[in-house]
């Protein structure tokens, strides 16, 4: 017997129910994971919708190709970039949004497919048995850096600091930071003794790793 309108209604509230309650007590991660596998189906599932359509429309006997999914070309571009990419670099290639690309990521790594490394805010995708390579990206670090690449004896002046810490945040970043952001961080470390004022000349203030950060390697910037 064919089941009446609102019987279907109510068999649809009850599995939508169930599927809520199973999607609440996975948490937060397995709800990730679950999202991208739920949209790498649906792209699968529209893939083989225009191919279905190409192969009908088409005037050649020629075989076609299903297109890649989000989740194929992450792997793929993560695998071509052995020194390791950032989320949002690999949402930018494959044009993809940055919270499903993050899931798509996640999902590849715990297949196996691609190793994750670094900190919740600082994570970079490589290649199984990849190494990634270090990238000085906070403002801090940078300022550490560039003091560091000076030699313990060099005292800084603080526009050549402010102009080399620019350069390398805006090379690892593709974004300048601003000049007062800088000047904060410049005062962060110095009450932290991660760096010290050692004069001044007419370019400002001029700055010099303290001697404990000069034998720490890395700094101790947290």
């Amino acid at each position: 017997m064919a089941q009446s309108t609102s019987q279907r209604a109510r068999l649809f509230r009850q599995r939508l129910a169930s599927a809520t309650a199973i999607f609440d007590a996975i948490g937060k991660d397995g709800r990730l994971l679950l999202l991208a596998e739920l949209e790498e189906r649906i792209e699968a599932d529209e893939a083989d919708q225009v191919v279905e359509r190409a192969s009908r429309s088409a005037t050649t006997t020629a075989p076609k190709k299903r297109p890649e999914t989000f989740l194929v070309r992450a792997e793929q571009v993560v695998l071509a970039n052995p020194q390791g990419l950032r989320t949002v670099e690999v949402a930018d290639r494959i044009g993809q949004r940055l919270s499903a690309a993050h899931s798509s990521l996640q999902l590849l790594a715990q297949q196996g497919k691609i190793a994750r490394h670094g900190s919740r805010t600082a994570t970079l995708w490589t290649p199984i048995g990849a190494t990634p390579v270090e990238r000085v990206e906070r403002i801090g670090e940078a300022i550490v850096h560039v003091l560091k690449e000076a030699g313990p004896a060099t005292a800084m002046d603080q526009r050549t600091l402010k102009a080399r810490v620019t350069a390398v945040v805006a090379g690892a970043t593709k974004k300048a930071p601003a000049s007062n952001s800088i000047a904060m961080e410049l005062r962060r470390l110095s009450e932290r003794r991660i760096i010290e004022k050692r004069g001044a000349n007419e370019h400002g203030p001029t700055y010099g790793l303290c001697q404990t950060e000069v034998e720490n390697d890395p700094p101790t910037l947290n």
